[in-house]
């Protein structure tokens, strides 16, 4: 009987040695995988493939070149690993119609670059004219008919979040236009919206911040009762 609760004592010793053993190169092993060489991690960094960019093409037409441009100067353009004539050749891809015009008959040199941008720049890119074209968009806004048209209600929003923070963009202070285009905005919306934005309004200016929070508030709600 001893004999064999030795033999069962020792077989139970091999055992959790072995398992402490694993244990212990496993957490040494983990231990390895940290301390990887500065040298190792750079070359494995390097080969990883970023995924690509899409820009939209840009055609000329004014209102979209804020969009454009910020898309493009901080994918190619702010790009140091590429050349000022792959710059460019990538500009030239991304244009089309009166844009390309404007600069097709540059040749591909470092210096026609900046002087494409700043053609680019000064016919499309003009703060003046961008900021009649958000406002007019503003001022043409499809009216929505009924409030329960959920996907026209979305694609109204959208539409003047985006022109207003094109106006932000340039800087322009809302309190400079606020009061021309709330009561504007109120006319395209149907008179149940009109009714509860009234009801809701803190004071009796109107603020656009004001009028965006509540259609994106009874927006959402929307949305959510068809879930």
């Amino acid at each position: 009987k001893e004999v064999k609760e030795v033999a069962e004592y020792t077989q139970k010793i091999i055992t959790w040695k072995f398992r402490a053993t694993k244990k212990i190169r496993e957490r040494t092993k983990n231990v390895d995988s940290l301390n990887v060489p500065s040298s190792c991690y750079k070359e494995s960094s390097s080969n990883i493939k970023l995924p690509k960019l899409s820009i939209s093409k840009f055609y000329g037409q004014s209102s979209l070149w804020l969009s454009f441009w910020n898309s493009f100067e901080s994918a190619i353009h702010e790009n140091d690993s590429l050349s000022e004539v792959s710059k460019f050749n990538y500009l030239k891809a991304h244009l089309g119609g009166s844009a390309l015009s404007t600069i097709e008959g540059f040749a591909l040199t470092p210096e026609n670059y900046e002087m494409a941008i700043k053609l680019l720049k000064e016919r499309f890119g003009r703060s003046d004219v961008l900021i009649n074209t958000h406002l007019n968009n503003l001022l043409r806004i499809c009216p929505l008919k009924n409030s329960d048209d959920i996907v026209s209600f979305r694609k109204m929003f959208d539409n003047i979040q985006s022109e207003i923070r094109s106006l932000e963009s340039l800087n322009v202070l809302k309190e400079t236009y606020q009061n021309l285009l709330c009561p504007l905005l109120l006319k395209c919306l149907p008179p149940d919206l009109v009714l509860e934005y009234n009801k809701s309004m803190k004071s009796d200016k109107y603020e656009i911040n004001e009028l965006v929070d509540f259609l994106s508030i009874q927006l959402k709600a929307k949305e959510r009762s068809l879930m």
